[in-house]
């Protein structure tokens, strides 16, 4: 009798400490379909678990592992420890169609004991809670804006939901191509571009229609493992210079020295790869601009976490990195360095580090980064020598910007930074003479906006016709804003213009890459802008 005493205290402690559900909306016991675009909320009030972890999920129905999916972006949720009514929303976009399912967890943390682990097992199993969605229309995968290059073959696939019995077809640009739940596009050279894909679905009383922008690019680089470009430059030879960083082990020509490489890639006219170079140290470092010189070469800049690279004395903790390689290119970053026109390494600089560079008309280097950890602008001769240096608040840390020849010997910088305390994300756009002293026709102007959704970084700068800017970044939220400015810096809109959604995750070097080809295919001056909204 004592031990059947100890078990229902034990059991009455339990139920005591975890409370109960006392209200679930909408039932789970029906499944929840909506259209894209519509808004469900999801409720669950429970008692006695003030100070648990609780937490909303939103997961493919298909994922035995429970892992997130893409629509945790359009999935948010709120907790209320006074009112322990838990609340979560969810607002699928067209590109959402499919079948998920919602749950509600509660973690209880205690030491690992037999005990404590078994009312952990009981809390979440009291508490747990789970949806049945169906987000109603046609889909297609894989879920990318990017296609397969020229001679390769890309197989998109629709599905149609709720489930059952739809016949498909699909067209591109308007013209029939296709029937079935499958489509095999294997673009030819001439269809280098941007397109329209469309699947439509027909079946159980109802007619579902997708479109998507996909982008046939023109060749592709890089390896198997992440590859990020962050600058990419027009050469004398009509082609292309790239710089960013890579993980990647199997790139052809060039070996990864450890972590994260800076990354180089030489394409010609074309569009054919002329070769890819890999360089840094055992840690990471990237690469954030790139040039041609008058040598033949190209300057980049960049920054470094290694401390084991050849002839650039490295602390391993955030070092510039200027690097010049010969008849070749500058590469900017954690250090500054020069390479050859193979991408062989000429010359390159710890003291420094850049995000952006411009290259002068005597053939030197004006840089937007860092000088022994002090933002700033600065001139490098086409030796690597320092001309002259003009720092900025320190307060704007490391550079997250452009930098852009505004004319007259004059460069103008766009640059970033968050005050995590007060939650304001600030962006200014600041115009120097070359000469390294402040003159009278220099400015800064400075645009403050707050909260996380509401954050801009803008890491490209775009002439206008009119002598003004285009300043291209990111948000918060992961869509491409663009804004304008006259040439004193000053708005020419209340604010950005946004392109793009959660599906919509390239970076900003798409807006520059699309810039450059309609500068090429028609002289027009204007960045062409909607060649890169989805």
């Amino acid at each position: 009798m004592k031990r059947a005493g100890l078990a229902l205290s034990i059991v009455f402690l339990m139920v005591t400490a975890a409370g109960c559900v006392l209200s679930v909306s909408p039932s789970t016991s029906e499944t929840v379909v909506m259209n894209p675009g519509e808004t469900q909320t999801f409720t669950i009030k429970t008692s006695g678990t003030t100070g648990y972890d609780r937490k909303f999920n939103i997961y493919d129905a298909s994922d035995g592992l429970s892992t997130d999916t893409i629509e945790a972006a359009n999935f948010s949720y709120k907790t209320n420890d006074d009112t322990l009514e838990d609340t979560a929303t969810y607002t699928p976009n067209g590109e959402s169609v499919g079948e998920y399912k919602v749950k509600f967890n509660l973690t209880y943390w205690s030491e690992d004991t037999p005990l404590s682990m078994a009312f952990l097992a009981y809390v979440n199993a009291v508490h747990s809670r789970t949806w049945k969605v169906v987000v109603r229309g046609v889909g297609i995968t894989p879920r990318q804006t990017l296609s397969a290059i020229p001679g390769t073959t890309m197989t998109y696939t629709a599905a149609a939901y709720p489930e059952g019995d739809y016949t498909y077809q699909w067209l591109l640009d308007g013209e029939v191509v296709a029937t079935g739940a499958t489509y095999d596009l294997t673009p030819t050279l001439e269809q280098c571009g941007t397109h329209t894909l469309t699947a439509t679905a027909i079946g159980e009383g109802e007619v579902y229609s997708l479109s998507r922008e996909i982008v046939v690019p023109l060749t592709l680089a890089g390896g198997s493992d992440s590859d990020e470009a962050h600058c990419i430059q027009a050469t004398p030879d009509g082609g292309f210079i790239v710089a960013g960083q890579s993980k990647s082990t199997d790139i052809p020509g060039t070996t990864n020295h450890g972590g994260e490489d800076a990354y180089a890639v030489k394409f010609g006219s074309s569009g054919a790869v002329q070769w890819q170079k890999l360089y840094g140290g055992k840690s990471w470092d990237q690469a954030y601009s790139i040039a041609p010189t008058s040598d033949g070469g190209y300057i980049v800049a960049g920054y470094s976490g290694s401390s084991d690279i050849p002839g650039a004395p490295l602390t391993g903790f955030n070092d510039m990195y200027i690097l010049k390689l010969d008849s070749g290119y500058i590469v900017i970053g954690s250090w500054v360095l020069k390479l050859g026109s193979q991408g062989d390494v000429l010359w390159q600089k710890s003291e420094y580090a850049g995000r952006s560079l411009c290259v002068d008309a005597d053939g030197g280097f004006i840089i937007w980064g860092k000088k022994n950890d002090a933002p700033g602008i600065f001139k490098l001769d086409s030796e690597g020598i320092e001309e002259w240096y003009q720092p900025f608040d320190a307060r704007w840390e490391f550079p997250q910007g452009d930098l852009m020849a505004a004319g007259n010997n004059s460069y103008t910088a766009v640059m970033n930074r968050n005050d995590v305390t007060t939650r304001t994300y600030e962006n200014a756009l600041a115009k120097v003479t070359d000469n390294g002293a402040s003159a009278s026709s220099d400015w800064t102007k400075v645009f403050t906006r707050s909260g996380y959704a509401d954050s801009i970084e803008y890491s490209t700068l775009l002439p206008t016709t009119a002598g003004g800017y285009w300043a291209v970044g990111t948000t918060g939220s992961d869509r491409i804003c663009v804004l304008r400015l006259d040439a004193g810096g000053n708005l020419l809109s209340a604010g950005p213009r946004l392109i793009g959604g959660g599906l919509e995750r390239h970076r900003v070097l798409d807006a520059a890459i699309c810039w450059l080809i309609a500068l090429r295919s028609s002289g027009c001056r204007e960045p062409v802008i909607s060649m890169c909204s989805s």
